[in-house]
């Protein structure tokens, strides 16, 4: 390959980096990323949290405050018996720890926790869905409603008794809209646990993490894309003999 060539690649590349860089920074390109984490089958059951997350995903970008943004979470039956009851939750904490729960309750699987807390955590840990986070649901991703009487001690919980059958699923669609003074990282932490026969039970959990950037963060970001841009022109320019 000639060198006048391989100068119109990487231009053309910085160019294309700048653009995805600027587009996450202003906000208008989200980037998806299917993260599936699968319990440890115990038995004849088991148990999949997935979550099709949006705009947390690029290692670069960040949630700019007073930003909405949204995500769906799906709870499967992946045994070979149907679900007797079941019950999802959904918290945001600004820190949170991995517990093993091996020696709690037979049947349980690793799951995880607010920091402060132990098998039941401590509501000090969770930030505030409603009120600061403007937390809402969806049953179909298009039709959204408040979610306040879901919310009990700022943890969204869903299922309750329902039945879930072998190898079919539940899914949520959510979105919050994080508050103008949040700043650093906040953990979406979804857990679901299911009731197998009378004395089987199920957990698993899934956690992502959500980067609320600063004023200056977005600066940077911003000055990092156009400098790619700048550069990406500069090789493409160069390359093409144009100086």
């Amino acid at each position: 390959m000639k060198k006048e060539d391989t100068r119109k690649i990487v231009g053309v590349l910085l160019i294309v980096v700048g653009i995805v860089i600027l587009l996450k920074g202003f906000g208008y390109l989200n980037l998806s990323l299917r993260k599936p984490l699968v319990a440890v089958p115990n038995g004849y059951a088991g148990m999949e949290i997935t979550t099709d997350v949006k705009s947390f995903s690029f290692p670069l970008a960040t949630v700019a405050p007073g930003a909405t943004y949204k995500w769906s979470v799906t709870l499967k039956n992946t045994g070979s018996v149907d679900w007797s009851a079941y019950t999802f939750y959904l918290r945001l904490a600004k820190d949170y720890t991995q517990k093993t729960f091996s020696n709690a309750v037979p049947g349980y699987n690793t799951a995880y926790v607010d920091k402060c807390g132990s098998l039941v955590d401590d509501v000090s840990c969770r930030e505030d869905l409603i009120g600061t986070w403007k937390f809402m649901i969806s049953y179909d991703g298009q039709n959204w409603v408040d979610a306040s009487n879901l919310v009990s001690n700022k943890v969204f919980s869903a299922g309750a008794n329902s039945q879930l059958k072998a190898g079919t699923a539940m899914t949520w669609w959510f979105k919050i809209t994080a508050p103008t003074n949040a700043q650093g990282n906040y953990y979406v932490i979804a857990t679901g646990g299911a009731l197998v026969g009378s004395a089987s039970y199920l957990v698993d959990s899934k956690v992502d993490t959500i980067s609320v950037g600063t004023v200056s963060g977005e600066m940077v970001l911003t000055f990092i894309g156009a400098l790619s841009i700048i550069a990406g022109l500069g090789f493409a320019l160069w390359g093409f003999k144009a100086w």
